[in-house]
């Protein structure tokens, strides 16, 4: 397998003007990449230019126009590979794919990040060829107190436990809500047992609350499917139900107090506008993809933007039929789901904003394994 690692580093981390510092894992030691003589690149610069384009893009979206917000997006993510990007890291990448290609190989890209950069939108950047989030199994790995645990060998799944926020769909949207619900049917054959919240159709009750999310800790899929948010303080949500006073939907509080996941930790797939890391608010947070990976996730799923709810039940679809029934590693089952995606709906973007957390792999295998003593 071709791997490719980098580690991108805040320059003071208390200094959003700093230049980000890169390294590359070589021969099992990190190498400093040294700044380029143009001006450096700030942080808060990025970070405002990635809020700008994003917004942009979802706008013409919005709007009924996805092929113009697929050529914003391309310009941009294409600009930002020769700017943001040093040469060392650039040419690495490209010698990865040059052997991966030469191997007939799908080669991996491990990005090493301190909280501080996790916004950064490595899956979006464009060599002039690709996406390099089609071009790569990307893992993002942050830097963590915790850390999640891959397992050793195939993550056996036995259990997936599926929760959709109250106002994803309307009444006109019924079929939405079908195809949400048999997220998971096609795997019971395979030996998935599952269970969804709500049971019995959206005006029958049994939405989620704490005591529901609390006990899927045990699952080995977690899969939510709602609004995502930022609130004020930077704090990134997953909207489960607005209108319970006691428990308004998954935050990183309750990810950190209620979610220690148990040795191996299971797949969490956010599969919401924005489920990924925070930074919108005055101060960065922790966000949910790093808070999940702190707690013991085997590997987490979210967005860095807001995405269609169409193309998001397609995507996971897409997503488990390539991980379950086809047993491809997670990082390949992520990058299959974009590639389906693409040949489907060539101009919708927004399928990019898919990231991983965790090594790219962790298989996860539904049922029983063979002579397996878990």
């Amino acid at each position: 397998m071709t791997q490719i690692s980098v580690m991108a580093l805040p320059g003071r981390v208390d200094d959003d003007d700093a230049p980000v510092l890169f390294y590359l894992l070589r021969h099992g030691s990190w190498h400093e990449v040294p700044l380029t003589t143009r001006a450096p690149v700030l942080l808060s610069d990025i970070r405002k230019a990635v809020e700008r384009l994003l917004a942009a893009v979802m706008q013409r979206i919005g709007q009924g126009d996805p092929a113009a917000a697929l050529l914003v997006l391309r310009a941009k993510s294409q600009e930002w590979w020769d700017a943001l990007v040093p040469g060392d890291v650039r040419q690495a990448i490209t010698d990865g794919l040059a052997d991966a290609a030469a191997r007939n190989v799908v080669p991996e890209l491990l990005i090493h990040t301190h909280g501080k950069l996790e916004w950064l939108p490595w899956e979006l950047l464009h060599d002039g060829g690709d996406w390099l989030g089609l071009r790569f199994r990307i893992s993002r790995l942050p830097i963590v107190v915790n850390g999640g645990v891959p397992p050793v060998g195939p993550r056996k799944v036995c259990q997936a436990r599926s929760f959709l926020g109250t106002r994803v769909f309307g009444d006109a949207e019924h079929e939405g809500y079908e195809a949400w619900a048999c997220t998971f049917d096609p795997f019971a054959v395979l030996g998935l047992e599952s269970q969804r919240w709500p049971a019995n159709g959206l005006g029958g009750g049994g939405w989620p609350g704490l005591q529901e999310v609390v006990a899927a800790r045990e699952a080995d899929i977690i899969h939510v499917t709602a609004h995502g948010g930022v609130d004020s303080d930077g704090r990134q949500y997953l909207t489960l139900n607005p209108d319970d006073d006691d428990f308004y939907g998954i935050d990183e509080s309750i990810v950190s107090k209620e979610l220690v996941f148990a040795t191996p930790g299971p797949l969490v797939f956010g599969n919401a506008c924005g489920s990924l890391a925070a930074g919108q608010g005055p101060r960065v947070t922790r966000g949910l993809g790093v808070s999940f990976f702190d707690r013991g996730a085997a590997a987490y799923i979210g967005t860095m933007a807001p995405i269609g709810k169409d193309m998001a039940i397609r995507f996971a679809a897409n997503f488990y039929r390539h991980l379950l029934q086809d047993r491809e590693p997670v990082g390949e089952a992520l990058r299959l789901a974009k590639r389906d995606q693409r040949d489907l709906d060539q101009d919708d973007p927004s399928w990019l904003f898919y990231c991983l957390y965790g090594l790219p792999g962790t298989r996860f295998v539904p049922g029983p394994l063979a002579g397996s003593t878990e």
